[in-house]
């Protein structure tokens, strides 16, 4: 093993494939096609790598994806029962 292997095998990959986190995604009161999600997908998807980078360190704590890929994060989309105006969360 050299250093640039070690090193992926340690911090992740850099690149996130949006898709294949999508296919990962677990719901909680809504499915793969209700309207919230697939406009929140669609927005997602519409984000430069960067930012949706972010969205992964704000979920996870880190912006790189695990060696096993996206796949095997835990990412749940799930209907929050506080009121409307309330902010997303996460369970880091």
């Amino acid at each position: 093993m050299n250093a640039d292997q070690f090193r992926t095998l340690v911090e992740g990959y850099n690149h996130l494939d949006i898709d294949a986190l999508q296919r990962a995604t677990t719901y909680t009161e809504y499915t793969a096609t209700s309207p919230v999600v697939r406009w929140f997908w669609e927005v997602v998807k519409a984000y430069p790598q960067e930012k949706q980078k972010q969205l992964l360190e704000f979920v996870t704590a880190s912006s790189r994806v695990p060696v096993n890929g996206a796949e095997s994060l835990v990412f749940v989309i799930e209907k929050s029962d506080s009121e409307t105006s309330a902010l997303p969360g996460s369970s880091t």
